[in-house]
C-alpha cells in the first residue's frame, strides 16, 4: 500500500512494515514471541494487505489459523481456522498463504491438507473446497500448495510445490463455485441439477461454467448458453447440462434471535429482496423456524436498503415489537431473495432506443436479456426512445428493474421532467426517479418500453433484465398481466406478490415496500 513493504518476520513471530523513507521497520502484527493468544503469531508464512482498508492478513502457520489485524491494533481477529490441526473444512494444516478476492472472500493455501479453500466474508463457518481433492500429482490433487495469485481475470494461480508446477483455476468466468447453479437439457433428462464444480474436463480443473467449447456429446439442444458436468469427471461421466443463467430460484432464510446472515449471489448477480418479515409464534418456543400459522410484520425497507442490488450482504436480527401481531416482542426473522442478472458477460445487452423489438424466434431463440439507455452511466437529456417485448404463445416476460437514475419529482407531484412507461394491454404505468433492484412485473401480453427524458434533466437512465419464461403445460394465456399499479404516480407504490408459502397474507404489512422506489441503487 502507498509504497509500503510488508514482511513476515517468520523466526521472530511477527510482520513489520516498512516505509520508503525510514528502514527501521514498525511491528503491525504479533511481536509477542510464538504462541496461540490473540495478540501472538506462531511462525507467520503469506501475509494480504488489503489495499482498501489496510486489514493485515496473516497465514499463522503453527496456529493452524488465519488472523486479521486492523491498522493500529495490538490484538487479531482470526477469520479462518483456529479449530485445532484437522482436515475438516472449518480446519487448517500449516496454512501458508492467503488472498482476498474482489467480494472479500479469503483463499488459503493449505498446505498441510493438500487443498486451496475459499472462506466466505463476514462468516467463520461457510467453507468450501476451491482446489485438491487428494494429496497426488493428478489434474484434481495437489503436493503441499505454497502460495497463491490471482490474475485481473479473476483466474487463481496455485504454486503446487512438490509437484513441481503451477496449477490454474478458472474461479470467476461466470457463475461460480460459491454458487448452486441450476441445470437445464443436456443429459439432465428433464430434471432440475445443480453443476458439480470443481469438475475435471480435458484433463483440467474447472470451477465455471464452459462457454469456450461445446460439450463433445451426442445431445443436441439449440442454446447458446454455457455448460457445466453434473459430476465431478466429465471425461469419465459426459453428464452435462447448460448453465441456467437466469434469475435463481428464491432462497429462504431464518434468522434466529441475536443471529446474523449473510445473502450471497454468484459472481455477475444481484439480491432481489421478495420478502423480509419479522415473525412471532402463538406459543412460547425457542424454535425459531418459519411457519405459516405464525403471525408475521413486514420489514422489506430495512433489508432492501442494505442488500438490494448489492452482490452480497449481511443481515442482521434486531428485536422488533409487532404493532399487528399485539405488541408482541419478534422471536425471528424470515427472508426470501432471488438474485438477478446484473452483469453476466454471457447475456445480450439490448438498447431501449436502437433495439425496436425482441421477440424470440428459431433462428434467434432469445431467452433473457439487459436493457438500457443510451450512455445509461452518464447524464443522457432530449431522449424518447421505445422498444417492443413479444413473448411467443405459451411464454410469459418477467421484467426486472435493476437500476433507474431518473429526476425525481416534488413530493405529490406526477413525473415531468423524466419518465419510464410500460404499456400493455391498453394500460400505461408511468415510473420515475430512483431506485433498487426490483422485480417489477410479469406478462404475457405485448410489452411497449419508452423512456423518456427531457433537455433540461439530470437524469441518468435505466438498466433492466428481462427473461422469457415458459408457462406450464395447460396454463391459459391472461389477457390480464401480472401488473404494477395503473395509477400514473412518481413512484412505484404496490409491491411484489408474496410467496405462495404465505397462507396468512392478512398478517403482513406491505405498505412500507413502496419506500423501495425512492432510493438509490448501489451494487457491488
Amino acid at each position: 500500500m502507498s509504497g509500503n513493504l510488508y514482511l513476515s518476520d517468520y523466526w521472530n513471530q511477527r510482520v513489520l512494515k516498512f516505509n520508503a523513507e525510514d528502514a527501521t521497520g514498525d511491528t503491525v502484527a504479533g511481536g509477542n514471541g510464538p504462541g496461540n493468544a490473540f495478540n501472538q503469531l506462531d511462525h507467520p508464512m503469506g501475509i494480504f494487505i488489503d489495499s482498501n482498508t489496510g486489514n493485515i492478513y496473516v497465514a499463522d502457520m503453527y496456529n493452524h489459523r488465519i488472523q486479521l489485524w486492523y491498522p493500529g491494533a495490538f490484538t487479531g481477529v482470526t477469520v479462518a481456522g483456529g479449530n485445532g490441526m484437522g482436515s475438516n473444512l472449518n480446519q487448517l494444516h500449516n496454512p501458508t498463504s492467503v488472498i482476498l478476492d474482489a467480494e472479500s472472500n479469503v483463499y488459503i493455501s493449505d498446505m498441510g491438507n493438500h487443498r486451496v479453500v475459499k472462506w466466505f466474508s463476514h462468516t467463520t463457518t461457510n467453507v468450501i473446497l476451491v482446489a485438491g481433492q487428494s494429496h497426488g500429482s493428478g489434474a484434481d490433487e495437489l503436493s503441499f500448495p505454497s502460495s497463491l495469485q490471482f490474475d485481473r481475470d479473476g483466474n487463481l494461480y496455485v504454486a503446487d510445490s512438490n509437484n513441481h508446477r503451477v496449477q490454474k483455476f478458472m474461479i470467476n468466468n461466470g457463475p461460480s463455485i460459491d454458487s448452486n447453479v441450476w441445470t437445464y437439457g443436456g443429459t439432465t433428462n428433464g430434471t432440475r441439477q445443480y453443476c458439480i464444480f470443481p469438475f475435471i474436463y480435458q484433463g483440467n480443473l474447472t470451477s465455471s461454467c464452459i462457454k469456450t467449447d461445446q460439450p463433445p456429446t451426442t445431445v443436441t439442444d439449440l442454446s447458446t448458453d454455457p455448460w457445466c458436468s453434473l459430476t465431478s469427471n466429465f471425461d469419465q461421466d459426459n453428464q452435462w447440462g447448460y448453465c441456467d443463467l437466469g434469475v435463481t430460484p428464491s432462497t429462504l432464510s431464518d434468522i434466529c434471535s441475536g443471529k446474523s446472515q449473510q445473502l450471497k449471489c454468484p459472481s455477475g448477480y444481484v439480491i432481489d429482496i421478495v420478502t423480509a418479515v419479522y415473525g412471532v409464534k402463538d406459543t412460547l418456543t425457542t424454535n425459531c423456524s418459519y411457519d405459516p400459522g405464525d403471525c408475521f410484520q413486514n420489514d422489506d425497507s430495512t433489508t432492501i436498503v442494505v442488500c438490494a442490488g448489492k452482490n452480497s450482504c449481511l443481515v442482521y436480527y434486531f428485536d422488533k415489537t409487532l404493532t399487528l401481531c399485539h405488541n408482541r416482542k419478534s422471536t425471528y426473522l424470515h427472508l426470501n431473495y432471488t438474485c438477478v442478472p446484473n452483469t453476466v458477460p454471457d447475456i445480450r445487452e439490448y438498447n431501449i432506443c436502437y433495439d425496436l423489438f425482441i421477440q424470440p424466434t428459431n433462428e434467434e431463440p432469445v431467452k433473457r436479456g439487459y436493457i438500457v439507455s443510451p450512455n445509461s452511466s452518464n447524464s443522457s437529456s432530449n431522449m424518447n426512445c421505445s422498444l417492443t417485448i413479444q413473448p411467443l404463445d405459451k411464454q410469459d416476460v418477467y421484467v426486472y428493474l435493476l437500476d433507474m437514475q431518473l429526476t425525481m419529482p416534488l413530493l405529490g407531484q406526477i413525473c415531468e421532467k423524466d419518465k419510464f412507461m410500460l404499456i400493455y394491454d391498453n394500460a400505461t404505468n408511468e415510473i420515475c426517479g430512483r431506485s433498487h433492484t426490483k422485480f417489477l412485473f410479469k406478462t404475457c401480453s405485448t410489452l411497449i418500453l419508452q423512456l423518456i427524458i427531457s433537455s433540461y434533466s439530470n437524469g441518468k437512465g435505466i438498466k433492466l433484465y428481462f427473461e422469457f419464461i415458459d408457462r406450464p403445460s395447460g396454463t391459459i394465456h391472461s389477457t390480464v398481466p401480472t401488473a404494477i399499479s395503473t395509477e400514473k404516480s412518481p413512484l412505484l407504490t404496490t409491491p411484489s406478490a408474496n410467496p405462495d408459502y404465505y397462507p396468512n397474507i392478512s398478517l403482513i404489512q406491505t405498505g412500507t415496500s413502496q419506500l423501495t422506489y425512492g432510493s438509490l441503487m448501489t451494487s457491488t
